[in-house]
């Protein structure tokens, strides 16, 4: 069974930059992912080099825009905290198995809007308990709404994927997640089917047993699928996820 943390979070931003969608892309299953690699570059080769150091993480999800490289570009910029725990009977050696000891956390994050004009940084909620690692995927047809793939990594090694909706249409930016895919392991964007409703491919664990989701971006209903949607996806690619900062304490 998947598990959910939260449902929705309030976010507070002054004057947004209208989001202006003028081109669609293609999408399918090969872009339907959650960017493991990137995920597993920050968990297993930075954060738990070594279980014995407290270490902060400040990476930069992918970046999506909105038509072209002079539109509006967004993106998501997060600091991963590993606390240590000395004490925890977990902890026997340096070793993988011995982080999973440690407490982690997103304690900081933040939504990045620029526009050709300016630079809006949207505060998200932090939130103790695991790290969250966001792939931006597409904006809605009329540029309103943002949907990202989220990947968590929880205290004590558990992890899960999440779909979650960035409302871009006022002064007030909201976030929701959607209760997608119960039955299975794994969830996944996979593209929008209609000007409201966008689908999410839904899997279990090695892939034996799958099926499609539709969300509502407005209502936020979820409807199993009989088939396989025809989907788009809208936006451009405008840059790579990367880590800006690393910082480990003795």
């Amino acid at each position: 069974m998947k598990r959910h943390f939260f449902t929705s979070l309030a976010l507070t931003l002054g004057t947004l930059f209208a989001a202006t969608l003028t081109s669609g892309v293609a999408a399918g299953p090969s872009q339907a992912q959650t960017n493991p690699e990137f995920g597993q570059l920050l968990l297993s080769d930075i954060l738990d080099e070594r279980c014995d150091r407290a270490t902060e993480i400040s990476y930069r999800s992918n970046q999506l825009t909105t038509h072209s490289e002079n539109g509006t570009r967004v993106s998501v910029e997060a600091i991963l905290r590993k606390i240590v725990t000395p004490g925890s009977p977990l902890r026997q050696s340096d070793t993988a198995t011995s982080c999973m000891a440690d407490n982690r956390e997103t304690s900081q994050q933040q939504l990045i809007i620029q526009s050709p004009t300016e630079t809006r940084r949207v505060t998200l909620t932090p939130h103790s308990g695991s790290y969250l690692i966001y792939h931006l995927q597409s904006f809605s047809p009329n540029g309103q709404y943002l949907v990202a793939d989220l990947q968590s990594i929880y205290t004590g090694g558990d992890g899960g994927n999440y779909i979650t909706i960035f409302d871009l249409s006022g002064t007030n930016v909201s976030v929701s997640t959607p209760n997608v895919c119960e039955e299975l392991d794994f969830s996944s964007y996979y593209g929008f089917t209609s000007a409201t409703e966008f689908a999410v491919l839904c899997e279990g664990y090695l892939g034996l047993s799958r099926h499609f989701e539709s969300v509502n971006v407005e209502t936020g209903v979820v409807t199993r699928l009989s088939s396989t949607p025809t989907v788009t996806s809208y936006g451009l690619a405008a840059g790579e996820p990367a880590v800006t900062k690393i910082q480990a304490f003795q």
